[in-house]
């Protein structure tokens, strides 16, 4: 299945890049520019769950793992 999804996955590549015109090393700094980008909102979204986490003072995100999990739980209900 996997294999199946990067020979996929490969073929897409290969006609986006002819369709604009691109060459690997385009293709690869797009790449490295999404993962900046994606990676980046990721880390926005955390620090504001951490921030809210924190901002309570009631708990402590040193004390085990699940308390990101209960805070989260606790801002949704």
């Amino acid at each position: 299945m996997f294999a199946k999804l990067l020979i996929r996955h490969q073929k897409r590549v290969k006609r986006w890049k002819a369709r604009f015109g691109l060459s690997e090393y385009e293709v690869f700094w797009m790449g490295f520019g999404e993962g900046l980008i994606i990676g980046g909102i990721l880390i926005f979204f955390l620090l504001q769950i951490i921030s809210l986490c924190n901002y309570e003072k009631e708990y402590s995100l040193l004390e085990s793992p699940k308390t990101i999990l209960y805070c989260i739980r606790k801002d949704i209900s």
